[in-house]
Order: C-alpha cells, then sequence, then structure tokens
C-alpha cells in the first residue's frame, strides 16, 4: 500500500523493490464498494505483451503554425457512412458554417465506414483522408466526429488523434422530441451563443475529490488533487494562468448536491472531478439499455451518484471543460484491453477477492460500445459545459502516476497542462494534446526497450514493460467528447482566430486602434468606439483584445 505524500521530481527507486498496487476508479453501483478495494498487486502487472510502437508521426501538418489558427489548421466533420451519418451531418450545420466562417474554408465531409479496426483506420486515413488533398497542409488537423463507438470506431479516433486534435458528439434522441437529432442542433448552437458573446473575465478552476475512504481516492488526493491544487495556485500567482478562482470540493461527507449548486455556479471554467465510476452490478445489468445509461455514472459512495438523470437540463459548468477520471466515465469500448490480463489474474488466483463481477462488467450486452450517458446529457444541455474529457474504459492511476521505476512517481502536471492550457485560451484540442505527447513519450519508451531486446538477445524488463504497456493504455484510453475547436469562452475572441473579413476589409490605422483600446480599457463602452472606427463592436473587440496580449507579454 502506497501512503504518505511524494516528491514530485522524486528519483527513480531501486527496481527490487516491493511495486506498489495499482489503484482502479470502479465502483459497484448497489453498494457503491470499490471492484478492487486493494488494489492488484504491482508484481502481477500484466508482461511483455504490448507490441513496439514508433512515436508521434509528424508529416501531415507544419508544426511551426499556430495550431490554434482555424485558417492554418483547418477543421472538418467526419461521420458514420450512412443516412444516420448524413443526418448528424445536416444536424451540425450552424457549426460548419460558423468554422468556414473563422477559418475562411467550408470544409466537405468524411463519411467514414463504420466499425474500423485499428488496422483498417490506418489504410482508410492514407488511402481516403491523406489521399483528399494533394498538399498535406491542406488537410483538417481539428476533426469532429459525430455519432457513437458503433458507428465511427474508437480505434479511427486513437488513430485519427495521433498527430490531429479530435473529438467526438454523441447524443441518443431526447425523451419525447420528435427530432432525433435535436441534441445535436442544440450543442452548435450552444456552441456558437458562446463564441459570439464570450465573458471578458477568467474563469474558475475548480478540483473535485470523491472523498469516499478507499485506497484509491486516498491516493488520488495524495498524488493528484493536493499537488494540482499547489501547481494551478503557483501558476495563477506567477500569472501563468488567469483564473477567478482556484476551489477544491468534495472534502468531507460525499455530496453530488453541493458539486451540482457549485458547478450551477463556476460558469465557464474548468473542473476536475477524481472519483470512481459506475461498473457493473453484481447480479449483471437488467438489460442493454440499463447498462448504457448506468455505466460510468460518478460514485459517491453512501451519498449517491452523479448521472445522467441529475444532469439532464441542468445548469452544470455552462460553457466549460469537465475532465473526469473515472472508470467509464467517457464511454465503453467493445472489448476491454485488460479483460485478458484481469481473466488471467482470476484463473491463476494471483487476486484475492472476487474479479468475475468485474469481468461481467467489461463485456458488452448486446456487443454495442457506447459514450457515457453522463457526459451525453450535459453536453446536450444549454447550461452545460462544451466538452468533456473522460475514459473509455477502465481508468487506473497511472494516469497520475508512474509505476515503471519500482516505486510511485506523482505526475499531476500531465492532467494540470490540459487545465492550465483551457484557461489560458488553447482550443481544447490543443489542450487535450498534452495527453497525447505523454503517450507519444511512453511508446518511445516501449519501442526503445523493445529494440534493445532484440539487439542484445536478451528480454526486456518484463515488469518494467507491463508498467509502461498499463501507463499506455491508460493515457491511451482518454478522449474528448465536444468540438476540439472550441475554447473556454473567456478572454474575449480566441487565440490563434483568423482575422474576420469585416476586420481585414476595414482596418483602421495602429494609431486609432491604439486610442480606441485605451478607451475602452478605462471604462468607455465599445459600441460608440466602434462606430467611430467603421467597424462592429465585435471587430473592434478583437483588436482590443491583441492589443492587450501584446502589451502582457511585453510587460512579462
Amino acid at each position: 500500500m502506497v501512503s504518505g505524500r511524494h516528491d514530485p521530481e522524486a528519483h527513480a527507486g531501486s527496481m527490487t523493490e516491493q511495486p506498489p498496487p495499482l489503484h482502479l476508479f470502479l465502483a459497484d453501483p448497489d453498494d457503491h464498494a470499490p471492484a478492487l478495494p486493494e488494489g492488484v498487486g504491482g508484481t502481477h502487472t500484466p508482461g511483455a505483451t504490448a507490441p513496439p510502437e514508433t512515436g508521434e508521426p509528424q508529416y501531415l501538418w507544419d508544426e511551426g503554425g499556430d495550431p490554434n489558427a482555424l485558417d492554418l489548421q483547418r477543421w472538418a466533420v467526419f461521420a458514420p457512412d450512412n443516412a444516420e451519418g448524413r443526418a448528424m451531418v445536416a444536424a451540425v450545420e450552424a457549426l460548419i458554417q460558423r468554422r468556414a466562417e473563422q477559418s475562411g474554408h467550408r470544409a466537405e465531409p468524411f463519411f467514414v465506414p463504420v466499425g474500423l479496426s485499428e488496422s483498417q483506420a490506418h489504410l482508410w486515413r492514407k488511402t481516403v483522408f491523406e489521399a483528399s488533398a494533394p498538399d498535406p497542409r491542406d488537410l483538417p488537423r481539428y476533426q469532429l466526429i459525430l455519432g457513437d463507438l458503433d458507428g465511427v470506431s474508437l480505434p479511427f479516433q486513437q488513430v485519427m488523434g495521433g498527430d490531429a486534435f479530435t473529438g467526438r458528439l454523441a447524443f441518443d434522441p431526447l425523451p419525447g422530441r420528435t427530432n432525433p437529432h435535436e441534441a445535436y442542433e442544440a450543442y452548435a448552437d450552444k456552441l456558437t451563443r458562446w463564441e459570439r458573446a464570450p465573458l471578458p473575465g477568467p474563469g474558475a478552476a475548480l478540483l473535485h475529490l470523491v472523498e469516499d475512504g478507499t485506497p484509491s481516492t486516498r491516493i488520488g488526493d495524495e498524488a493528484l488533487i493536493t499537488p494540482g491544487e499547489a501547481q494551478l495556485a503557483d501558476w495563477i500567482q506567477s500569472g501563468r494562468v488567469d483564473a477567478s478562482s482556484l476551489q477544491v470540493l468534495g472534502r468531507g461527507e460525499p455530496d453530488p448536491d453541493a458539486v451540482l449548486r457549485a458547478a450551477a455556479a463556476a460558469g465557464p471554467g474548468a473542473m476536475l472531478t477524481l472519483c470512481h465510476g459506475e461498473g457493473a452490478p453484481r447480479t449483471g445489468w437488467r438489460s442493454p439499455v440499463d447498462q448504457r445509461e448506468r455505466q460510468g455514472a460518478l460514485s459517491f459512495g453512501r451519498g449517491g451518484r452523479l448521472g445522467a438523470a441529475e444532469l439532464r437540463d441542468q445548469r452544470f459548468l455552462p460553457g466549460g471543460l469537465w475532465f473526469l477520471v473515472a472508470c467509464f466515465g467517457a464511454g465503453t469500448p467493445e472489448a476491454s484491453v485488460y479483460y485478458p490480463w484481469l481473466k488471467m489474474l482470476r484463473d491463476k488466483k494471483l487476486y484475492g477477492g472476487p474479479l468475475e463481477p468485474l469481468l461481467k462488467g467489461l463485456r458488452i450486452e448486446g456487443g454495442r460500445p457506447f459514450i457515457s450517458a453522463a457526459p451525453k446529457a450535459a453536453l446536450a444541455s444549454a447550461d452545460g459545459p462544451l466538452a468533456v474529457i473522460g475514459h473509455v474504459d477502465l481508468a487506473w492511476s497511472y494516469i497520475f502516476q508512474e509505476m515503471d521505476t519500482g516505486r510511485a512517481l506523482n505526475r499531476a502536471g500531465r492532467i494540470m497542462q490540459v487545465m492550465r492550457a483551457a484557461l489560458a485560451g488553447d482550443r481544447l484540442g490543443v489542450a487535450y494534446r498534452w495527453l497525447s505527447r505523454f503517450l507519444g513519450r511512453v511508446n518511445d519508451e516501449i519501442s526503445s526497450l523493445m529494440h534493445e531486446s532484440s539487439e542484445t538477445g536478451q528480454p526486456p524488463d518484463a515488469l518494467r514493460l507491463g508498467h509502461l504497456w498499463m501507463l499506455r493504455n491508460d493515457l491511451s484510453g482518454y478522449v474528448l467528447l465536444g468540438d476540439p475547436a472550441a475554447r473556454l469562452p473567456l478572454h474575449g475572441p480566441a487565440r490563434g482566430e483568423a482575422l474576420t473579413p469585416e476586420i481585414s476589409a476595414a482596418r483602421p490605422s495602429v494609431e486609432e486602434i491604439e486610442r480606441a483600446a485605451a478607451a475602452y480599457i478605462l471604462g468607455h463602452t465599445i459600441e460608440p468606439l466602434a462606430a467611430t472606427l467603421g467597424l462592429s463592436p465585435e471587430a473592434l473587440t478583437v483588436w482590443v483584445q491583441r492589443y492587450r496580449e501584446a502589451g502582457r507579454r511585453g510587460l512579462g
């Protein structure tokens, strides 16, 4: 059992030390008990079963360009190649038009065959996607996938996300509504509404811990929440993060209502939630519909739960980003990558507790993978977040801890960098990409171990390779739900956003912009200042924001 606080920059310990246990964030929905209450002993980490991987490809886009600039990076939607996919594309037409205005390019949608495997996704990417533009720089790097995991597959999203900014929107028909795609239209309207009227000030940073007394959440507090709070506070004080407040929620008695109240009042900020996600009951799911509605809901232990029923049509982190660390928080895959390993632990009796209920929860009733109902409900709400980051599979403590050195090394910065980038104004696909960068490094490390083994003829360190395999799959299971080109609607126009045609055609002199910006900063209203320059208030806001950013860079 790992105990005490750990130095985030601690050196690697001896490989002969007893490895700490692996902690899982999964709970039974009936009695709220954790699935693996004491964790799995580190000695039982999967062996050297991971194939060699290469690092992130670098051949599609000019990495010297501004990743936030839509006119340079382009944007497009991807949908299933069927009638349902075409209806989804039509439902987000308002968002397609909005992105065309911002980028200067109206991208044709890509229609993807249903259910592609990983190898098929690689082949489709080369033969269809990359072949669609003679110049690779014309390929859209911002990619919004439409539909659930039984349409455009999760392996496809992971393959495309290796060097792109990918996100997914998946909604079920709203109860009692005749339009089955109304939620897609509502999300597009919500996002364009926030982008046309962003708030002028900073957003809030919230860290939410369900303190349920289990070893998993205790380790999460010590290794993620506490150091993450200190890191964010330091960034706010030094000016690297512009946040109106930093608040830690949930310490004490678990209370979902308290979280709902705090998230309703927060506005467009960034919130991290660490808790168990609900898995299968010990008696099994009543039906596939029951599993799709309940699996992945946030468990508050004896305090109850927070799922789709509690989030539908609720004001919950409006205009914000919600980062979920919980099993199945974002969805459930067709086949869990951890199933063979956990089955081996059961068959060889290497784990003291019962594993059969957990294994049952890793099988999809009806054979359809799906995005969890809770983030669907939050994203469909007009007063909900613009994006959710969560896990599609079992979520472990690897995202904030490294185990391959023989001791636990805290890595809270993996998630805090995502929070920082979002609050600083990066588009959410750019913020999410911090996780892809860490994943690329893990793949490189696995490749180096396998290469050294082939050169020397000696088998690789099985325990180290097993921990890296776990880390790789934990990181790769996190996905972005929502438009990757969205950003927190703060600080005025988006960083890297191209000039609108109005601004380009009617640009005042530098001196006129400077005088108007100074007057606005001193308290004058934007409308008459814009009128004197022949601009709309929105156009002048762009110039004022750029004036402010340039001045702040000079002071820094």
